[in-house]
């Protein structure tokens, strides 16, 4: 089956199902600002849509409240049939939707498996300081917590580097290291911030086949990003932002040729 018509099938089967993960007049106030202006748009197991825009279109203020670090001034998000707004970030993930950051939000005083240990214990609500502290209740939990951990590096290709400090890995590497740390949270639906910002071509490809990878598994990912070549390829659907407003909403060859869209790119190509 071509590729056209397998996402053709597979957005015909989402037709009349329930989405994983919806917004619907979703709106943010800062001050007088309006960073986002009622927003609604779904995502279905295994999509994989992108999040574009220009500079302060709003993309990273969508993602912050949506896992819970913005409280939103209206509208409602739903994630597996449960309106999670306003929930703390805590409490979101937890649920089964984790995210990465723009800028790495990684231990830098921990190794690359204790960061993702961190993933698996936000999952499994067991704290940080009990396990320090190696109380008994917590030292079998523990064992396998970091065996999982170990496992989700192997699966990334990080677990020659387990005991490494994160300090010491190379942009490429510390991007796949907030990846993993966000699978040990066992996600339904994966937001990843500029995943593929400043990686080389190689970094790039192996970020492509590791999505691919876990989509097939399952998961629903919503991607934040700037780099378009890679967008466009791996997308099947795309939203647009601009000043806070959804302009468009598309497969990528649709959206590629919406002349509001180029228009908000200042008349350049996408």
């Amino acid at each position: 089956m071509s590729a056209s018509r397998l996402q053709t099938s597979n957005l015909a089967e989402n037709v009349g199902t329930q989405p994983v993960f919806e917004v619907t007049g979703l709106t943010k106030h800062f001050g007088g600002i309006q960073a986002l202006n009622n927003i609604s748009f779904r995502l279905h197991k295994e999509d994989i849509t992108a999040l574009i825009g220009p500079n302060g279109a709003g993309k990273s203020t969508f993602i912050n409240v949506v896992a819970g670090r913005f409280q939103p001034s209206s509208g409602k998000v739903f994630f597996q049939g449960r309106n999670i707004a306003g929930l703390p970030a805590h409490e979101v993930a937890h649920l089964g939707l984790s995210r990465t950051f723009q800028l790495e939000d990684l231990f830098t005083g921990m190794t690359v498996l204790e960061n993702v240990m961190v993933g698996c214990h936000v999952r499994n609500k067991t704290g940080i300081l009990s396990a320090g502290l190696r109380l008994p209740s917590t030292r079998a939990r523990e064992k396998r917590i970091k065996e999982e951990a170990f496992e989700i590096l192997k699966f990334i290709g990080l677990d020659d580097k387990a005991e490494e400090k994160t300090t010491k890995l190379p942009l490429g590497e510390r991007k796949m290291l907030g990846v993993a740390r966000a699978l040990a949270m066992k996600p339904q639906l994966m937001m990843l911030d500029e995943p593929a910002g400043g990686l080389a071509a190689h970094e790039v490809a192996k970020l492509t086949d590791l999505i691919h990878k876990l989509k097939e598994e399952g998961m629903a990912f919503m991607i934040v990003e700037h780099n378009m070549p890679f967008i466009m390829a791996i997308s099947q659907r795309i939203v647009v932002l601009n000043y806070g407003v959804k302009i468009a909403e598309g497969p990528p060859e649709e959206i590629k040729q919406d002349l509001q869209v180029i228009k908000a790119y200042l008349g350049g190509s996408i």
